[in-house]
């Protein structure tokens, strides 16, 4: 059972649309359990803003800056992708001559290995090789300089560079 509790509103002439006699008339429903409950559409809005604030929270949870770990990782995977599409590429005869260039920042020996691919004094001609060494130039200095104190180094085996182990590459399936 419900119990009915009037109140009439002062200054409302006109109450919003699409509520029950009670509420045009300026009067509150008052349910058993004490809350009052003038307009039911206030709590759907109530919970399309705390949805709204929610996705809002989340998405800008993804915009946050990345860390110095995340940003060396980024970079030095597109620097061995880059080197990878120009070792296939070919674009001079130089770039065959080019030190190898694989890098995994837990290796301590990357920071050598990226001195040296700096340094290389061919193929400062080719475009594609002086944006790489920027490129490298930049991961080198955010190394050593803005995240020192951020990294760990796993491991300090200068031939693991020189012949990476890759991930296994799936067999093709083999029709019978």
């Amino acid at each position: 059972m419900r119990s009915f509790q009037l109140q009439v509103k002062r200054g409302s002439c006109f109450p919003p649309k699409g509520l029950g006699p009670s509420a045009q008339r300026g009067e509150t429903l008052q349910q058993d359990h004490g809350k009052e409950q003038r307009f039911p559409q206030l709590s759907t809005m109530k919970m399309l803003l705390s949805l709204i604030a929610l996705l809002s929270a989340a998405l800008l949870s993804r915009a946050a800056p990345p860390t110095c770990y995340s940003r060396v990782l980024s970079l030095s995977k597109e620097i061995t992708e880059s080197f990878k599409e120009l070792q296939t590429s070919k674009a001079d005869s130089c770039v065959e001559m080019l030190p190898r260039l694989y890098l995994d920042i837990h290796n301590y020996c990357v920071l050598a290995k990226l001195r040296e691919f700096v340094a290389y004094p061919r193929c400062e001609s080719v475009l594609e090789v002086s944006e790489l060494k920027e490129k490298a130039r930049s991961l080198y200095t955010i190394m050593i300089s803005y995240c020192r104190r951020d990294l760990a180094f796993l491991t300090d085996d200068c031939n693991a560079l020189e012949n990476p182990i890759l991930p296994p590459i799936e067999p093709s399936i083999i029709e019978s």
